[in-house]
């Protein structure tokens, strides 16, 4: 899955690392716009095989307590280590036959 997917899954860590305006709507616990500078890059998501599993529905969604792993965590990589970061993290995929992948905000605002 991770060959499959390298090429989507590279160009949307670098946009998202990139973008100074990012954010997600949601409706019914599913994401239905994935926003990055003004565009909707939605449909990288939809490329994913993510039908196959749970579409765009919410896998996990949690919230982070630590102010002092800031320093240390490498937003490169989608890690488990990112997810305690003070914030808020939701996840969609299982991994399955689509990507796990967690959208994290230390600065969630909720509309």
């Amino acid at each position: 899955m991770r060959e499959r997917h390298h090429n989507a899954l590279t160009y949307l860590l670098k946009k998202v690392n990139s973008s100074q305006e990012k954010y997600i709507h949601i409706e019914d616990n599913t994401i239905t716009h994935l926003i990055l500078d003004g565009r909707d890059e939605t449909s990288i998501l939809l490329e994913m095989d993510y039908g196959l599993e749970r579409n765009l529905s919410f896998t996990e969604i949690g919230f982070g307590c630590n102010k002092n792993i800031e320093k240390n965590l490498n937003w490169q990589i989608n890690s488990i280590m990112n997810q305690g970061v003070y914030g808020t993290h939701i996840g969609i995929g299982m991994a399955q036959k689509s990507p796990y992948i967690d959208f994290i905000s230390q600065s969630i605002k909720i509309i």
